[in-house]
Order: C-alpha cells, then structure tokens, then sequence
C-alpha cells in the first residue's frame, strides 16, 4: 500500500505522479491510497496506471460523499468489474468505521492471498 501524504485527505485525487514512480520500480501489488474524493478519481487511477492494483479510500465513504452502490455500477471499461473489500479501519464503542480497498488487478488478490 502506498499512501501520499500530500493528498491523503484531500479529496483531489491520487497521487499519480508518485503511484507511477513506484509502479516502475516493484514488482508486487500496488494499493494507491489518500486523495480519492469521487468516483471519478478511481476511475482516472486505473485507466491512467494500469498498474496499479487497487485504490483504497474511507472518508468519502464513512461520510457519505461517495455511495458504495455507485462505486460498484461504475466500470473502468467493458472488460473490467471493480471487487471490493472492506478492511476494518478503527473501533470504538462498538461504531467500527473501514476503509474499502477497491481492486482492478484481480490476479493480485490471489497473489497477497498466497502471501
């Protein structure tokens, strides 16, 4: 996972510059996460780094900016189904809060699952 702090928060979209830096360097999955604020933000992700193999994101979503029904009837192309997962995120008092990891790359679930 690979978090920006410059756009952790900020709702103007991920890091690209960076997630691509990275994505040229490694050779295991890439999780982006900080900066997601709309759907649209995923969308340009995956189109724009195909290698990246999922976005993650939480506030858009404990607030309610973002429906997670609405992630999932968006499609980055014809080809492509979004999967998601939750990842518990905090808790307290019994109110738990996740995160939602939002993979492209389905083939790397099964590597981090064999991990």
């Amino acid at each position: 996972m690979v978090n920006s702090i410059d756009t952790d928060g900020v709702k103007q979209g991920f890091d690209l510059e960076m997630l691509e830096a990275v994505c040229n360097v490694v050779n295991v999955p890439v999780i982006a996460s900080g900066g997601a604020g709309c759907i649209s933000d995923f969308t340009k992700l995956f189109k724009t780094l195909p290698k990246v193999d999922a976005g993650l994101a939480a506030s858009i979503f404990h607030f309610g900016e973002v429906k997670i029904s609405d992630l999932k009837n968006t499609s980055v192309n014809d080809e492509v189904r979004l999967l998601f997962r939750p990842i518990l995120h905090t808790c307290h008092n019994n109110n738990c809060q996740y995160s939602l990891v939002v993979w492209y790359n389905l083939n790397s679930i099964l590597w981090l699952q064999y991990y």
